[in-house]
């Protein structure tokens, strides 16, 4: 094993079973290590939107409805410019169904509610689960 990997077996393959992602996600060091096999796999920009996405919902949500929505939009839209948009730095490869979705839920009056990237979050999710068990795959060979 090569770059780092000796390392990430130890952390992450315990009792021949790689760690559940819900927990690589909230372990510093697993998802230090875990973050460099999806930039290994190009796949980092998902997980970047995924940690980004899912703090921007749980801040709104601790909030419970009492937050500025004009903030939440702009917050929302740095999101989308980065990861959705036909322009996007980091583009995600969603189709414009997901696009569209998400740009509904940013521009709603109110501002956006905090489930506004729940699609996007959810198939973020599949496609690093599906990293995570090819990475399985190869430690366990």
């Amino acid at each position: 094993m090569t770059g780092g990997l000796p390392n990430v077996f130890s952390l992450l393959h315990v009792n021949k079973c790689l760690m559940p992602l819900a927990d690589i996600l909230f372990c510093e060091s697993a998802l230090f290590y875990f973050s460099e096999y999806m930039e290994k796999e190009d796949a980092v920009n998902i997980l970047q939107f995924w940690l980004a996405a899912d703090n921007f919902q749980s801040q709104l949500a601790a909030k419970k409805g009492q937050y500025d929505g004009q903030e939440a939009q702009n917050d929302a839209m740095i999101l989308y410019d980065r990861y959705f948009s036909l322009q996007a730095t980091h583009p995600l490869g969603f189709d414009d169904f997901v696009r569209l979705e998400i740009e509904s839920n940013i521009c709603r009056e109110g501002g956006p509610l905090p489930n506004c990237f729940t699609t996007p979050l959810r198939q973020a999710w599949t496609t690093m689960e599906k990293v995570r068990e090819l990475f399985e795959h190869i430690l366990g060979n």
